[in-house]
């Protein structure tokens, strides 16, 4: 059902595709693969709260940061900025060394009005790509790699919203110096 489900999704028969992921969760309300990539599907079809429905599903199955980072997105998609910030806090108490999971947490502290856990979050973004890009930390993947800018991006904007503005500027013009 699973495979049948993800080639239906590929063809973007999104209306089969979802009656086989449904199909699939409830022939085994236990796989958390069936509820995550459910929960994919309705995602990309602008479905959000049903993919946080389904997502929930599989949270509720394993409860990791992951998990809580995608409930956290499915929130986020649908303009919950306090209810995301809440689930981005749970994920990062389990992966705290999550660059994504913090930088979204960041963005949600903003959109909810706490400017210094925006703060807070944008910069422990930034210490765990560098502390993952130097010699001692995990190897990047080239997507990660691709992501540093946005998430210096996020430290200066953080910083400008909390008003500390020399500090914002020396951020965002780190940018624009050339990386060794």
């Amino acid at each position: 059902l699973l495979s049948a489900a993800h080639t239906l999704h590929k063809l973007k028969d999104s209306g089969a595709a979802f009656k086989l992921y449904h199909a699939a969760v409830r022939a085994d309300a236990t796989n958390h693969d069936a509820w995550t990539d459910f929960a994919f599907a309705l995602s990309e079809a602008q479905h959000h709260a049903w993919a946080e429905w389904a997502q929930r599903k599989a949270l509720a199955l394993r409860p990791t940061g992951e998990n809580y980072f995608s409930v956290g997105n499915h929130l986020l998609s649908q303009k919950r900025y306090a209810d995301a910030r809440e689930l981005y806090l749970q994920g990062a108490a389990l992966s705290p060394d999550n660059p994504g999971l913090m930088h979204n947490l960041g963005f949600a502290c903003h959109l909810s009005g706490d400017q210094v856990g925006a703060v807070d979050a944008a910069l422990r973004t930034c210490q765990i790509y560098l502390s993952a890009a130097s010699e001692g930390g995990k190897k990047l993947t080239v997507e990660e790699e691709g992501r540093s800018p946005m998430y210096i991006a996020g430290l200066g904007n953080a910083l400008r919203r909390a008003g500390q503005l020399e500090l914002a500027v020396d951020v965002m013009v780190s940018l624009r110096q050339p990386s060794h």
